[in-house]
């Protein structure tokens, strides 16, 4: 992976954090890591090994935030050449049930958006306004996360995660397509079940890892490990792809 600058939204924990400390581990580029959990986030941030990484606090669906974030970037005179958004909610009821259709308000719906959905769009928005990519001087990367639950509709997913992760998928392919000319490739990675705090809490209580193929939950490694191979050189005819990491839970 050739990248200066790589920023990893979502960091403070699961994927996010995964993909950080694997980049971190490889001490080949600056790490810039943002999430909304302060405490997360330093604590992610002060224990990766290499120097040079920094952390912001940002609200990803609030556009003054996110710009924020690329402005103070902009100051220290640092161009960000690849950007991995790893974040999402999925709410549950009070006990831990599925929220159905039936059960979900536009507040609901709305906020679920904000964050999965108008997150990435923003988040990608800016880092694609930066100089030096529309300059066509800076060959880029772009992988956003979403779920398997956007193209199976899931069984324990909320609609509205269901909805506004299958909305990255289609964002992605967008921004693959009208921004390859400028040297840029994106691609989304959909992960299965795989065993992370946001899993665990709305998780139901049957054997779900017997569900999958290769007989045991995804651990958040796998998936870090697809979104680093997507930065690296050995993805440079990838682009518009959305890659399964799913233990052959679903099966095209």
């Amino acid at each position: 992976m050739k990248h200066d600058v790589v920023i990893v939204s979502g960091a403070a924990g699961g994927i996010g954090r995964a993909v950080a400390e694997r980049l971190a581990r490889k001490q080949i580029c600056q790490l810039v890591l943002c999430d909304v959990d302060s405490q997360g986030l330093e604590y992610v941030v002060e224990s990766l090994p290499g120097a040079g990484h920094q952390s912001f606090v940002v609200d990803v669906g609030c556009e003054a935030s996110v710009r924020g974030l690329f402005d103070r970037l902009e100051s220290q005179g640092l161009q960000a050449s690849a950007l991995a958004n790893c974040f999402g909610i999925s709410p549950v009821g009070e006990n831990g049930d599925r929220i159905g259709l039936d059960q979900t308000s536009v507040d609901l719906w709305n906020r679920v958006f904000q964050v999965n959905s108008t997150g990435v769009f923003l988040m990608c928005q800016a880092f694609l306004s930066q100089r030096a990519i529309r300059d066509n001087n800076l060959p880029a990367r772009i992988v956003n996360v979403s779920s398997a639950a956007a193209q199976l509709g899931g069984y324990r997913s909320c609609p509205a995660y269901i909805a506004s992760k299958a909305a990255v998928i289609a964002l992605t392919k967008s921004i693959a397509r009208d921004y390859a000319d400028y040297g840029v490739l994106a691609n989304s990675v959909c992960p299965g079940l795989i065993d992370t705090q946001m899993f665990r809490q709305g998780c139901p209580s049957d054997n779900v890892a017997s569900r999958v193929p290769v007989g045991r939950l995804g651990e958040v490694e796998d998936v870090a490990g697809a979104i680093e191979f997507l930065l690296s050189p050995a993805a440079s005819y990838i682009t518009g792809a959305s890659i399964d990491v799913n233990g052959g839970y679903r099966m095209a």
